[in-house]
């Protein structure tokens, strides 16, 4: 059992757990703890935020690890031919989409139009004050408890929308229908980002800011989730799946990169055959997921 913390450890922790990876905290500071233990205390003492230079490094760590787990494999003969049968199999049934790779001059209009939405009803302009429905003025007003979390999650219903269009509202790994849309760049991730790049501190809830922030808020984490890309359609299960073996912290998109090729390679046959699921990989999509990571390495 891990020794427990003394206070003087965990002020230690608290003055530079947003400075640092957890890699490097334990390298350097707490040779005896694990990521995991970092995690877990910093969440239950609540300074779990990382700024946004040490997300950078975060993510290029997980990145270049999982990059180089991914080119390193040596594949045999059989796995090859495996996976080329998939994905044969797969390309009989589908057309290969150019509006992924070359967006329509339509498409790019409507690109375009929603990022310069992005920002307008600022101040006195917004219409909730023109009409005045939020807060005490609505019916159904409860003294601001709504959290923080949810609040803006529930906000990028665009982005959801965009995404689950994008994987033509079937899960990717299945073809069948999905539940979930999943985060390439952890949502609590861009959460945090936000907040690092208006320098607001998190609170519990949206009432705890001034109106000026709060339209600061919405508007950079919709910028940032246009900036990262569209969401993977997925099952529930399946989602479940790969965050029980990559975790809910820190994933990357290379993560689900990885996790795609073990689908493919039988990893977890077994889990499929016992949940009575067929494997039926969308390979248009992780192609061009593939293609998308490549120009941002050689960018």
């Amino acid at each position: 059992m891990a020794d427990k913390w003394t206070d003087d450890q965990l002020t230690l922790l608290k003055s530079l757990y947003k400075d640092f990876t957890n890699e490097e905290l334990i390298q350097q500071y707490f040779p005896n703890r694990t990521n995991r233990s970092l995690e877990s205390i910093a969440s239950k003492y609540n300074f779990s935020g990382k700024t946004e230079e040490t997300m950078k490094r975060v993510n290029k760590i997980k990145g270049t690890k999982t990059a180089e787990k991914i080119r390193g494999i040596k594949r045999s003969k059989d796995t090859k031919e495996k996976i080329s049968k998939n994905k044969k199999e797969y390309w009989k049934t589908h057309e290969v989409g150019e509006h992924l790779l070359h967006p329509t001059d339509e498409t790019r209009r409507k690109m375009s139009k929603s990022k310069k939405a992005i920002g307008k009803w600022k101040g006195n302009s917004n219409p909730r004050h023109i009409n005045p429905l939020n807060g005490e003025m609505n019916g159904k007003w409860k003294g601001g408890i709504t959290d923080l979390y949810q609040e803006l999650r529930s906000d990028t219903k665009d982005w959801q929308t965009n995404s689950m269009d994008f994987c033509k509202y079937k899960c990717i790994v299945t073809d069948k229908s999905f539940d979930e849309v999943h985060h390439l760049i952890p949502f609590k991730d861009i959460m945090k980002e936000t907040f690092n790049i208006l320098n607001l501190d998190m609170r519990k809830n949206m009432s705890k800011y001034k109106q000026d922030d709060v339209d600061s808020i919405k508007e950079t984490l919709k910028i940032l989730h246009i900036s990262y890309g569209y969401g993977i359609c997925l099952r529930k299960d399946i989602h479940k799946l790969f965050h029980d073996n990559y975790g809910y912290f820190n994933n990357t998109p290379y993560q689900f990169l990885d996790f795609v090729y073990r689908l493919d390679v039988g990893e977890f046959d077994k889990w499929l055959k016992e949940n009575k699921l067929q494997l039926y990989i969308n390979y248009q999509i992780i192609d061009y997921l593939e293609s998308s990571l490549l120009l941002q390495q050689t960018a």
